[in-house]
């Protein structure tokens, strides 16, 4: 009974052991079953990562970690980091482009968050504003832009996010203002700005360039124009006044001299002698004018001669002493070695006296006079500004004052024969046209500067003469003179002397019908015989 079950027991152990390594074999393949599948939902995320990572490696920076809701928690969590990441290194490398682009660029370039914050500048836009690189960027748009001109750049935005808003065009524009620095100063840029996203948000891209020197050359355009309509200007004015003046002085010979005529026909108590001599006054006051016009329009015939302007000054200041008050201080700052000049005899001190007069009447509660003079060269800059002047060697005379000024209204009339600002009967308005005439017919130059308040200053460039012209002017100017002097008795013998009594031929030439009548009548009141 004791082998029979020994024996059972051992068959039920190996029964057993049996049931054990089945079961075990069922379970080691049921776990090798359910592993598979598990080890594909680790290692198939695992993969796909490192190939992305290994593309982003590369330069590649369109990759996309996806978050499958299959993948366990945590892969999708770690998806969803190395997005963040990417997009992180996505914006740094953006924005270093950025950077470098904008370093790369003469222009200002700066952008303008929605709050008006400069968030980000280029170092030409530091450089324009006076701000330094090293210290933290702390501006706002209104700092350097007039208020107004910040509002409209700000009003971009506005227009980026108002979906109603399909025309681009209200997203750019393009102005012309000015930067305002640190210390105040103004420099005029013109301004590109556009709307653009950047990092996440909506800002405005400003593009700013420095129009100083064509701003500066647009200046410069402006004032030779206006110089240039002043000259056509004073050369029709002197064209016409040179016209009349001439026709006017050849009715005032005439009247002048048919009232000679009659002086001579009375006695010394004549009642009417006095009428007549008020005549012949008012017509020669009147003659006296219209020289002065003549000479605006440069219509009269002078002969130019070499002249040292330090003397013509010095001469003109002792006339001026004479006749200025106390409170008014002459000064003359003459240069030594001054080159001579070309000019007519007794010009330069009309000038002068002309220049002179008018700053007293300028101060009259009294000033200073300095007149100066000095060799000066003028180049091809200086010329640009001072219309059809030509490049060379020039003396120029400069005459200040220190009395009320003049605005430029005032400025640009100066010169035209009859404008005035003094008092009616204080003064007939062709002083100032008699130097522009002179200075012309000298070819010089001339130009004024004055401030209310500050007073005023003429420059007066004339060409200077070199010295063969001096030695050849003064041969010249003996028979020249002598010529002068010839015609000008006979004139005078002529006019001033109606006793003169003669039976000589006299031949009469004059282009005016008038004129020849006048000689014929008062030559042969005293017995010449008149050809015409």
């Amino acid at each position: 009974g004791d082998v029979y079950k020994r024996q059972e027991l051992i068959i039920q152990q190996r029964n057993v052991a049996q049931l054990i390594v089945i079961f075990t074999l069922c379970v080691l393949a049921v776990s090798i079953l359910s592993t598979i599948p598990l080890s594909k939902s680790l290692i198939r995320p695992l993969s796909d990562m490192a190939t992305k990572a290994q593309h982003i490696s590369s330069g590649q920076r369109g990759v996309n970690f996806q978050i499958n809701r299959s993948d366990c928690l945590e892969f999708q969590r770690l998806s969803q980091v190395f997005n963040e990441m990417l997009n992180k290194l996505n914006e740094m490398e953006e924005k270093n482009r950025f950077t470098e682009l904008m370093e790369n660029v003469d222009d200002a370039v700066y952008l303008v968050d929605t709050e008006g914050k400069i968030i980000q500048a280029n170092e030409a836009t530091l450089l324009q504003v006076g701000h330094d690189r090293n210290t933290p960027l702390n501006l706002n748009i209104d700092t350097i832009l007039p208020e107004n001109d910040a509002r409209i750049f700000l009003s971009l935005l506005d227009n980026n996010q108002n979906p109603t808003h399909s025309d681009k065009s209200l997203l750019r524009k393009t102005i012309e203002t000015f930067h305002i620095d640190r210390d105040g100063d103004s420099i005029p840029v013109e301004i590109r700005a556009r709307a653009i996203p950047y990092q996440g948000q909506n800002v405005v891209l400003n593009v700013a360039r420095d129009i100083s020197a064509r701003k500066a050359s647009e200046q410069e355009k402006k004032h030779l124009e206006a110089q240039l309509v002043h000259a056509q200007k004073m050369e029709a004015i002197g064209t016409l006044a040179g016209g009349v003046a001439h026709d006017f002085n050849n009715l005032l010979q005439v009247i002048h001299g048919y009232t000679e005529l009659l002086v001579t026909m009375k006695d010394e108590n004549d009642p009417d002698l006095n009428h007549l001599k008020e005549i012949i006054n008012a017509s020669q006051r009147a003659s006296d004018l219209t020289e002065q016009l003549l000479t605006f329009g440069r219509k009269t015939e002078s002969t130019p001669l070499p002249v040292i302007l330090n003397e013509e000054v010095e001469q003109s200041c002792r006339l001026l002493k004479r006749t200025f008050p106390n409170t008014v201080e002459i000064e003359h700052q003459l240069a030594n070695d001054l080159k001579m000049i070309s000019a007519a005899r007794g010009q330069i001190q009309q000038v002068v006296l002309n220049l002179g007069v008018n700053a007293r009447d300028a101060m009259p509660e009294g000033g200073r006079l300095i007149i100066e003079t000095m060799n000066v060269s003028l180049d091809e800059n200086l010329c640009k500004k001072i219309l059809k002047a030509i490049p060379g060697d020039y003396v120029r005379l400069s005459v200040t004052d220190t009395g009320h000024g003049m605005d430029k209204e005032t400025i640009k009339h100066i010169f035209e024969p009859f404008f005035t600002t003094k008092v009616t009967g204080k003064g007939t308005g062709l002083g100032m046209a008699i130097v522009y005439g002179i200075v012309h017919d000298c070819g010089g130059y001339i130009t004024c500067y004055s401030e209310i308040g500050f007073g005023t200053t003429f420059r007066i460039y004339f060409p200077a003469i070199r010295q063969t012209e001096r030695s050849t002017s003064s041969l010249e100017d003996n028979s020249n003179s002598e010529n002068s002097q010839v015609a000008s008795r006979d004139k005078v013998s002529v006019m001033d002397n109606p006793k003169l009594q003669g039976s000589e031929t006299i031949l009469v030439v004059d282009d005016e019908e008038r004129i020849r009548n006048l000689g014929v009548t008062l030559l042969s009141q005293c017995g010449y015989t008149v050809l015409t």
